[in-house]
């Protein structure tokens, strides 16, 4: 009777350890990401993107610069601050040459001081889109990219990984394509003709610009802000920021803008 009582108490400490082991299992599963993969940041929000480029691309070009000729060296973005309250965004902009440049967006428009003139739009490829998406940049995000779940240092974070040429095209790169492409169509062709050679020439164009080259992004497996996207020739590192306590309040001059320009929609 002893031994089946000791028997039976074995049989049951072990059963709970073996239960505890698929338990603490089970709960150290990875998560997955969420829907929507990038919400939106918070309605006060400030963060900070820098731009650092691979300028092991251009190396073939260099050797092909005439001697003696002074290489030309375009002005490239190195760091994007943006402070968010609401539907308000103030953009500050730092180049490669040292060029800084403000811009302030409230209700979809956005206004750029550009010396004595202002710049006003509310399209276009260097407009930037806030309207459905805190980051315009990253829209063509997808699950079907995901590949795991990872520590940076002790941050966790989901990975993602996409063939430039596969992704979709963001909002921005559309414009783009669309004010660079010249479809080459051949004499008499239909309008159905033509507009198959335009979306032929689209989907070459991720291609086309990134080459054989892959999107890595990384996000923040909480809050599902970004941290890193490397598209293969340019990595941008996301650093959110300590909140604005105050809303944005627009400089006079800027104020001006936007008052005329509602002036003028009447």
């Amino acid at each position: 009777m002893g031994t089946i009582i000791i028997r039976s108490v074995v049989l049951a400490f072990g059963l709970s350890i073996l239960v505890a082991r698929l338990g603490a299992e089970s709960s150290d599963e990875a998560p997955t990401p969420r829907e929507p993969l990038l919400p939106r940041a918070p309605e006060m929000a400030a963060w900070t993107i820098t731009y650092k480029v691979d300028n092991t691309k251009s190396a073939s070009t260099e050797s092909a610069t005439p001697s003696g000729q002074p290489k030309y060296i375009p002005e490239t973005l190195t760091l994007r601050e943006v402070v968010k309250t609401g539907n308000t965004y103030h953009l500050t902009s730092t180049y490669s040459t040292g060029r800084k440049e403000e811009s302030w967006i409230v209700g979809g428009k956005e206004v750029t001081p550009q010396g004595a003139y202002f710049l006003c739009i509310s399209a276009g490829v260097r407009y930037d889109d806030y309207s459905k998406s805190d980051f315009e940049e990253l829209t063509w995000l997808s699950t079907k990219f995901y590949t795991g779940y990872k520590k940076r240092g002790k941050l966790p974070v989901f990975v993602f990984s996409a063939d430039n040429a596969k992704r979709s095209l963001t909002a921005r790169e559309k414009m783009e394509f669309e004010m660079g492409s010249a479809v080459a169509a051949p004499l008499g062709a239909s309008p159905d003709q033509i507009k198959a050679l335009r979306k032929k020439a689209a989907d070459s164009y991720l291609a086309f610009t990134y080459g054989n080259t892959t999107s890595m992004v990384q996000i923040d497996a909480s809050t599902q802000m970004p941290i890193e996207w490397d598209d293969g020739k340019i990595d941008r590192v996301y650093q959110f920021e300590a909140p604005p306590t105050e809303t944005i309040v627009l400089p006079p001059e800027i104020a001006a803008q936007y008052k005329l320009w509602a002036q003028q929609a009447h």
